[in-house]
C-alpha cells in the first residue's frame, strides 16, 4: 500500500526542468490540469448520479479527458503543447456550452472567453496567443451572430443585437490588447529584471573573487611582513607607531601591543632626536616619496643599535596619512667600520713615523753619501798625484814593472775621482729644490748640440729635430737630462758610417695630461732582456775599453724625469738602435695636488650649501 501511495505521489508530482522559467511554467501548468480536473470532476459526477445527460455534461468530461491529455503532455516535458490543448479545448467547451445552453452568449461567453484571453496572454507565446485571440474573437462573433440570426435559440435571443457582436468583439480585442501589452511590459521588465539580476549576480561573484584575492594578498603579504627579518613600520604623521611588526618588537625588547601609539622619536638617542625629528618633518613638507636615514635607536634593554631606514611617505586619496618604515640593523657594520677607521688611523700614525723615520735615515745617508764623497775626492787626488810624480822619477822609468803599476794607480784613482763625482752629481739631484719655469725643449737640444762639436769632429752625423713642447720645469736638471740622452745617442753611434739620431714629440689622445717626447739613434743598440739595468746607478752594459762613462748618467736621467712628475723607458735591439721615451706632465705635480685640493674644497662647501 505504501509502495503504491509513493508512486501515485510521485507520478502526480511536477517534472523537473534545467531550464529556471521552464521548470516555473511545468508546475504551473502540472497544477492548472490538476485544480481544473478536479474542480470539474465533481459536478459531473453529481449530476451523472443524478441521471442528468445533458450535452453540458459531456462537454464537460470531454474536457477532463484533454485535461489527461494535457497532464501526460507536461509529465513528458511539453509544457506549450499543454498549454495550448487546455486553452483550445476549454474555447471549445465554453462555445459548445454557449451554443446549447438555455441563456445564450450573454452568461457564458462574455465572463468566460475574456478570461481565456487573459490566460492566453499570460502562458502562451505571442505567435499562439495572437491566434488564440483571433480565433476567440470569430468564435464570439460567430456565435452571437448565430443567436441574431436565430440559428440558435435561447431565452434571451431576444435581446442579442448586431450591436451585442461588435461591441463584444471589441471589448475581447481591447481585453487581448491591453493584456498583451500589460504583459509584454511585465515581460520586458522581467527581462530586465532577470539581467540586471544576472549582471548583480556576475558583480557579486566578482566581488566576491576579488575580496577573496584581497584577503589572501593580505594574509601574504602579513605572512611576508610578519616573517621578514627586517624591522617593519608604520606611523602617523606624527611618528606614532600604528603597525609594529615581529622583528620590530623584538628589536625594540617590547610586546607589539606596547608598541602602538607610541612615539618613534622617544627610542631615538637624546642627542639625535631633534635631526631625527626635523628630517622626518623635511621629508613631509618637501613630499619627497622615499629617503634613506642611518638612525642609532636605544632598545629596553639599554643596548643601542644602528639602523639603516627606508622611509616612505603613506598616501591615502591623496593625503599624507603617515610613514612606512623598513630598516636594516647595522650595528655589526658600523662597529666594523669603527674598528676599520680606528685600524687605519693607527695605520696612518705608525706610517707617518715610519716614513718620518725613513726620511730622516735617507738624509743621514745623503749626508754621509756626500760627505764620504767630498773626503774621498783629497785621497784620490794626492794617490794620483803622487802616482804621476812617482812615474817621472829615473829609477822608475828605468823599471817596466814599476812603471806600469803606478800608471795602473793613477788610471784607477781618476777613474775612482769620476765615480765619486758622478755620485756627487746624483744626490745633488735629489737634493736640489725644483726652480720651475717654461723651458723650450727644442732651445735645450740645440744648445746640447753645440756643447757636442766637439765629439762630433770628424763624423756624419743626421740630425732629425721635430716639432718640441715647452714645458714647466727646472731648466737646468732638464738640460742635464736632455745632454746625457743626446750624448748616449752620439756615443753609441760612432762605429757608425752614418749615424742618425733623432729628437721629437709623440701626439697624446686628448684629454691631454702628458707630453711624450723621445730620442732615437741608429746604433748599437742594447738586449732587450737587460732593459731594466740601463736606468741603475754605476750598471754598465758595455765594458770601459769599448765605451767610456761611469754608469750613472741614465741613472741621473730617470731621477730627473721622476722629480718632474714624469716616466721613461728605453725599447731597442742588439745592433738595432735604441729610442728612449719620456714623459713630462702637463701640469706639474705640485699645481696637480693644489687643483684637485681646490676642487674638493669647493665640492665640499656645494654639499654644505646643499
Amino acid at each position: 500500500m505504501n509502495d503504491l501511495l509513493h508512486r501515485l505521489r510521485r507520478w502526480l508530482s511536477p517534472p523537473t526542468m534545467v531550464d529556471p522559467d521552464d521548470d516555473r511554467l511545468v508546475k504551473i501548468v502540472h497544477m492548472l490540469t490538476l485544480v481544473t480536473f478536479f474542480a470539474l470532476f465533481l459536478p459531473t459526477v453529481l449530476r451523472w448520479h443524478e441521471g442528468l445527460l445533458r450535452p453540458i455534461l459531456v462537454a464537460i468530461s470531454v474536457e477532463q479527458l484533454a485535461l489527461v491529455v494535457a497532464f501526460l503532455l507536461n509529465r513528458s516535458g511539453k509544457v506549450r503543447p499543454a498549454l495550448m490543448v487546455i486553452l483550445f479545448s476549454l474555447m471549445a467547451m465554453v462555445t459548445f456550452m454557449a451554443a446549447v445552453s438555455d441563456d445564450g452568449v450573454h452568461d457564458v461567453v462574455i465572463m468566460a472567453m475574456p478570461a481565456l484571453v487573459v490566460a492566453a496572454s499570460i502562458l502562451l507565446d505571442r505567435k499562439v496567443f495572437l491566434t488564440f485571440t483571433v480565433v476567440t474573437i470569430l468564435v464570439y462573433a460567430a456565435l452571437t451572430g448565430a443567436e441574431v440570426l436565430g440559428w440558435l435559440t435561447s431565452n434571451l435571443s431576444q435581446f442579442t443585437t448586431l450591436y451585442d457582436v461588435i461591441e463584444g468583439s471589441l471589448i475581447l480585442a481591447i481585453t487581448a490588447f491591453a493584456v498583451g501589452l500589460l504583459i509584454r511590459n511585465m515581460q520586458s521588465s522581467l527581462d530586465r529584471a532577470k539581467k540586471s539580476e544576472a549582471a548583480l549576480g556576475r558583480s557579486h561573484g566578482e566581488l566576491q573573487r576579488q575580496s577573496q584575492k584581497l584577503s589572501e594578498s593580505e594574509a601574504r603579504y602579513r605572512l611576508v611582513v610578519e616573517s621578514a627579518q627586517e624591522p617593519i613600520v608604520s606611523t602617523d604623521i606624527n611618528g606614532r607607531f600604528a603597525y609594529v611588526n615581529s622583528a620590530a618588537a623584538k628589536l625594540a625588547g617590547y610586546a607589539i601591543e606596547d608598541l602602538i601609539g607610541r612615539e618613534f622619536f622617544e627610542f631615538c638617542l637624546p642627542e639625535h632626536r631633534s635631526s631625527v625629528r626635523r628630517a622626518f618633518l623635511r621629508q613631509f613638507h618637501l613630499r619627497e616619496p622615499s629617503r634613506s636615514y642611518e638612525v642609532a635607536l636605544r632598545s629596553r634593554k639599554g643596548r643601542i643599535h644602528w639602523l639603516s631606514m627606508n622611509v616612505t611617505l603613506e598616501l591615502r586619496e591623496g593625503s599624507l596619512t603617515g610613514f612606512h618604515v623598513v630598516a636594516r640593523d647595522i650595528t655589526d657594520r658600523r662597529a666594523a667600520e669603527d674598528e676599520v677607521r680606528r685600524l687605519n688611523q693607527q695605520l696612518e700614525l705608525r706610517v707617518h713615523e715610519r716614513t718620518s723615520e725613513l726620511e730622516s735615515t735617507m738624509l743621514e745617508l745623503q749626508r754621509i753619501s756626500y760627505t764620504v764623497s767630498h773626503d774621498l775626492r783629497a785621497p784620490l787626488r794626492h794617490i794620483s798625484a803622487y802616482a804621476e810624480m812617482s812615474q817621472n822619477r829615473p829609477a822608475v822609468r828605468d823599471d817596466a814593472f814599476a812603471h806600469k803599476y803606478l800608471q795602473t794607480i793613477a788610471f784607477s784613482a781618476k777613474w775612482m775621482g769620476m765615480l765619486v763625482d758622478g755620485l756627487i752629481e746624483y744626490l745633488s739631484i735629489g737634493q736640489t729644490e725644483l726652480q720651475r719655469s717654461r723651458v723650450e725643449i727644442g732651445q735645450l737640444v740645440s744648445d746640447v748640440r753645440e756643447q757636442l762639436k766637439p765629439e762630433m769632429s770628424g763624423r756624419t752625423i743626421e740630425w732629425k729635430v721635430g716639432p718640441l713642447p715647452v714645458v714647466e720645469g727646472d731648466r737646468r736638471l732638464l738640460r742635464q737630462a736632455i745632454a746625457n740622452l743626446l750624448n748616449n745617442a752620439v756615443k753609441f753611434t760612432h762605429g757608425r758610417p752614418h749615424a742618425v739620431i733623432e729628437v721629437g714629440s709623440i701626439p697624446c689622445e686628448p684629454p691631454m695630461t702628458e707630453y711624450r717626447l723621445f730620442v732615437r739613434d741608429n746604433g748599437i743598440g742594447f738586449d732587450p732582456q737587460y732593459q731594466d739595468r740601463l736606468f741603475g746607478l754605476f750598471e754598465r752594459l758595455h765594458s770601459r775599453a769599448e765605451y767610456s762613462g761611469a754608469g750613472i748618467g741614465l741613472a741621473n736621467v730617470r731621477r730627473i724625469i721622476h722629480r718632474h712628475g714624469g716616466r721613461i723607458w728605453a725599447d731597442g735591439v742588439v745592433d738595432g738602435g735604441a729610442t728612449f721615451t719620456f714623459t713630462l706632465p702637463v701640469q706639474p705635480k705640485a699645481e696637480q695636488e693644489r687643483s684637485a685640493a681646490a676642487d674638493g674644497s669647493s665640492t665640499s662647501a656645494t654639499r654644505s650649501h646643499e
